[in-house]
């Protein structure tokens, strides 16, 4: 058995990586927030249940991917996104908070020199809950040179070398995934690409990841 705030502190210590796995779920980073509040109250009322940090980490990604797909069930009538047997295959290996750290430093130092433009791109689809169809019509570009744009700002040079991803064929699929613009069919092959190739689950989750935390830096910074 676990005391509550010990339990508390690891879901603190894990946010970064349990909201980034909500997310790969709603594909909404506010609602994936959202998931993660109601998934911390209810483990730490469930205290007795846990018997290690690692037991309260893998209760929370299950029961924030079953709270995620409910909420959208509730909400849109249906869930379309990856299946939950694809989902359980993400969560086997899905980095926590040691892998996550050095990818938010990398990130800080990426987002220096970006040009007004691309921080502004930036903050409108991860803080501002806008569609790339959205940020298109705002910043007046087509979608496809959002989808691009977005494809390249997740592959900045100054990333660490395990942090570079170079096809931009399949990391533009994962920014129209999160955009919500694939359709069953599409979603149908990529999961056939992650089921294949444990390297793509990788970048999967690492695109997930970089993507929460610039949620949370456009969030920091409206609120400073």
């Amino acid at each position: 058995m676990l005391p509550p705030e010990t339990i508390a502190a690891v879901l603190l210590a894990e946010r970064l990586p349990l909201t980034a796995y909500y997310a790969s779920v709603t594909r909404d980073f506010h609602l994936a927030e959202d998931v993660f509040q109601e998934v911390s109250v209810k483990a730490v009322g469930r205290a007795a249940e846990f018997e290690s940090p690692a037991h309260v980490v893998n209760w929370s990604r299950v029961a924030g991917r079953n709270r995620s797909i409910d909420l959208l069930r509730a909400r849109n009538g249906r869930y379309v996104g990856l299946s939950e047997a694809m989902l359980a295959t993400l969560a086997a290996d899905w980095p926590e908070k040691a892998d996550s750290d050095p990818m938010q430093e990398a990130l800080r130092r990426c987002l220096e020199p970006l040009t007004p433009n691309n921080r502004e791109l930036l903050r409108l689809r991860y803080f501002e809950r806008r569609s790339c169809t959205e940020v298109a019509a705002i910043m007046g570009k087509k979608i496809e040179t959002v989808y691009q744009a977005l494809t390249r700002l997740h592959q900045t040079p100054d990333s660490p070398r395990d942090f570079v991803m170079n096809d931009s064929e399949f990391l533009e699929m994962l920014v129209r995934y999160q955009d919500g613009a694939l359709s069953s069919l599409e979603i149908g092959a990529l999961e056939d690409v992650l089921d294949d190739d444990p390297e793509r689950r990788r970048q999967f989750a690492e695109w997930q990841l970089r993507s929460m935390a610039l949620h949370d830096h456009f969030r920091e910074e409206a609120f400073r």
